[in-house]
């Protein structure tokens, strides 16, 4: 949400990559909205998934997106095991008072880069290497929600991460 201008509503940005040809997003929610771009704009505040498709119709959908007052928050049901064609990613525990450990895996020799952010976006920690290894991080962190970004080539995963304490 805009926070200085709250008639603007809210938006969400949706990034696809690993399929064929071009992709079509569909948002749902309390609006539902169509195009090639996946940027929404001039939401308002409810719970919002996007689902893309390729042009062989192959689909993949977010967890729900909630946008409320002015604040934005990713709420994933349980989605600490993420995969696609190429990368299969696990973190455990989640939520955690201690550290993380994200455990990668997949076909791919391609560099992987793991950047983590808190919830306003600012870069926390970054680290590379490849998949079929595991990571350790977060034994530093705050109290907080973080989005730890899996990026392999083209393909970008996300996960949401809880520490407490």
């Amino acid at each position: 949400m805009n926070c200085s201008n709250p008639d603007k509503g809210g938006s969400i940005t949706a990034t696809a990559g690993g399929g064929t040809g071009s992709y079509q997003f569909q948002l749902s929610g309390p609006v539902s909205k169509k195009n090639t771009t996946g940027e929404f704009k001039k939401l308002p505040a409810g719970n919002y998934t996007v689902t893309v498709k390729d042009d062989n119709g192959c689909t993949a959908s977010t967890s729900s997106i909630t946008i409320g007052g002015c604040s934005i928050a990713l709420q994933n049901a349980s989605e600490e095991n993420i995969n696609s064609a190429n990368l299969h990613a696990v973190l455990l525990p989640n939520p955690t008072t201690t550290e993380f450990t994200l455990m990668l895996s997949g076909k791919s020799d391609e560099k992987v880069m793991i950047n983590i952010l808190d919830v306003s976006g600012k870069h926390i920690y970054q680290t590379s290497g490849y998949a079929n290894q595991t990571y350790h991080f977060g034994q530093g962190f705050g109290q907080g929600v973080y989005i730890i970004q899996i990026i392999q080539k083209t393909n970008v995963q996300t996960i949401k991460a809880i520490k407490s304490k």
